[in-house]
């Protein structure tokens, strides 16, 4: 059975979503938090962790969540027009695998591109 987290704080929608996908055949991991999300799939033994949904680079607590993932190999997933090298460098973001998508041109990149950047463009 695959499992899949449901991370959503407001509880009517997480029930909604997390019923759906148990009716789908999934096993539900479900979490309120980014701190209890990790706690759980780490209790799991799920040994990755991709940081996604939006645009990861606005959540302010993004470090904090970075300093709670490491015991995961992490990924982050972004189009990259919020990296600064200073958020590049700080730990334990310096670690992170990073993930440029683009949808459409990429704009250009004017600060050193970190030595763990991979960049991939769709077809």
């Amino acid at each position: 059975m695959k499992k899949i987290l449901v991370l959503e704080d407001e509880a009517s929608i997480r029930s909604f979503i997390v019923i759906n996908l148990r009716r789908a055949g999934y096993d539900v991991i479900e979490a309120e938090s980014g701190e209890e999300a990790l706690e759980r799939l780490r209790h799991a033994n799920i040994p990755q962790v991709t940081f996604t949904g939006g645009e990861p680079t606005l959540r302010a607590d993004l470090v904090e969540l970075a300093e709670a993932a490491q015991w995961f190999v992490t990924r982050l997933n972004t189009n990259g027009r919020l990296l600064t090298p200073e958020l590049c460098r700080r730990p334990p973001v310096d670690s992170f695998l990073f993930f440029l998508y683009y949808t459409i041109v990429p704009p250009a990149i004017s600060t050193p591109i970190p030595q763990n950047l991979k960049i991939f463009l769709p077809c």
